[in-house]
């Protein structure tokens, strides 16, 4: 009679959040490379440079963590998104990069809404 979690039921992931998850981590290692190349024209680039390396990174983790079926992994990726769209904005003054940098939350959360049940 134990509450243990081996007990119960394992959700499926299926193929398109397993392909979603693959590209939250993919596209911020994408998004990366393109803030990267942007023209030095911008006063404040390192910061925002390293506010987007740290955004990156706390996206990779929060597929990983997703990826698990861990609840802070959907916190986390929504706040790297605010902050991945913020500097979009920022670095490129573009809305193209803007709606590049938002899409894919948008389209993880869709699929991610009807499985949040399985998140712990």
């Amino acid at each position: 009679m134990s509450n243990s979690k081996s007990s119960d039921h394992k959700p499926e992931r299926g193929t398109w959040l397993t392909i979603a998850l693959i590209v939250v981590i993919v596209h911020n290692l994408f998004m990366t490379v393109i803030y990267w190349t942007t023209p030095d024209d911008q006063v404040n680039r390192p910061l925002l440079l390293g506010i987007m390396v740290a955004a990156s990174a706390l996206s990779v983790v929060a597929g990983i963590a997703m990826w698990y079926w861990k609840r802070w992994g959907t916190y986390a990726y929504a706040l790297a998104a605010v902050a991945g769209a913020v500097l979009a904005l920022l670095l490129t003054g573009s809305l193209t990069m803007l709606f590049g940098a938002i899409l894919p939350p948008i389209i993880v959360g869709y699929i991610l809404r009807p499985k949040l049940q399985y998140f712990d």
